[in-house]
């Protein structure tokens, strides 16, 4: 019964998800890849992690967009199903641009 519920609820994010993008004429969605900035490595870690292409089945791709307190953040690119060869090519844009990403010193 639970099961059955998921996978409808599921179908309707899918449908508002593919809905949004038409209607505002995006190729993605772009959103940070959790609530809270990380913590070292170490700490608990209690941000919540955004789980938007995980609950539509949407293909996404993460890219560095800067730091909070001296640790990474990623911003989540939301592609429409098999759009992965488009957001290859806007996270490669978006990381040439910003040039967020940083090797690490070792």
């Amino acid at each position: 019964m639970e099961y059955q519920q998921a996978l409808r609820d599921r179908d309707s994010l899918r449908e508002l998800t593919l809905d949004l993008m038409a209607r505002e004429r995006l190729d993605a969605i772009g959103y940070a890849s959790a609530t809270r900035p990380p913590e070292p490595i170490g700490v608990e870690q209690g941000g919540v992690f955004t789980r938007w292409s995980e609950h539509t089945g949407f293909p996404a791709i993460g890219v560095p967009m800067g730091y909070t307190r001296s640790l990474p953040a990623s911003l989540e690119l939301l592609g429409r199903p098999f759009a992965e060869p488009l957001l290859f090519e806007l996270a490669g844009a978006y990381e040439r641009h910003t040039r967020h990403r940083v090797d690490p010193p070792l």
